[in-house]
């Protein structure tokens, strides 16, 4: 049996995290805006879909920390992937300042409702007791924590930004200092465009 995907972390986010399941967005230029265009999922064409499987799905919930529960169904890592393309919208929206899709709104508006604690009350031994709420599927869990995080990030974009590399399209938080990060990785974006001016240089 081949081992599970290693995700890529080092975003700064949650939700970050999972929008960048998706590689090499930039090749698709505009399509990367546009709903429903590209592979399923509405990945744009020409893009590296690691989020590929629901077994790829339910090591993505384990390596970001969010439990294990039954494999997700393809028909819930279907949904969880057109949620993903629509928070990635999202977040380019605030990154642009340019206004949202209202679909796109909608779709985090109902992973933030559903991911409320609704627990009942029972009487249990005499006292109400409270009545934890059923346990949330894998998918329901991935889609209401991420919808949370990326609220966060939507309410407050000031550190979001996009990796320098045109093929990239990863975005990721910067934290330092400077506030100058321009790359997703250092060790593979930044590194990458070292190596192009480099042979550049050469050429000249």
């Amino acid at each position: 049996m081949s081992a599970d995907p290693k995700f890529f972390f080092d975003t700064g986010s949650l939700a970050l995290a999972l929008v960048d399941t998706v590689g090499a967005r930039g090749r698709s230029g505009a399509a990367l805006r546009s709903a429903g265009s590209g592979q399923p999922g509405g990945v744009p064409r020409q893009s590296i879909e690691h989020l590929s499987s629901p077994r790829a799905l339910a090591a993505w919930a384990r390596q970001a920390g969010l439990g294990t529960g039954p494999r997700p169904s393809p028909i819930e890592l279907r949904q969880v992937q057109a949620f993903r393309e629509a928070v990635h919208r999202l977040l380019r929206a605030a990154l642009e300042k340019n206004p949202p899709q209202p679909r796109d709104l909608a779709r985090l508006n109902r992973a933030l409702a559903q991911g409320e604690a609704r627990a009942g009350v029972v009487w249990h031994r005499g006292a109400f007791a409270p009545l934890p709420p059923r346990p949330a599927r894998l998918a329901d869990l991935v889609r209401s924590r991420v919808a949370a995080d990326a609220r966060a990030l939507l309410l407050d974009p000031s550190a979001l930004r996009a990796c320098a590399d045109p093929e990239c399209g990863w975005l990721f938080l910067d934290r330092s200092q400077a506030r100058r990060r321009r790359w997703c990785s250092m060790a593979e974006c930044g590194n990458r465009a070292k190596a192009r001016r480099f042979r550049a240089s050469v050429r000249k």
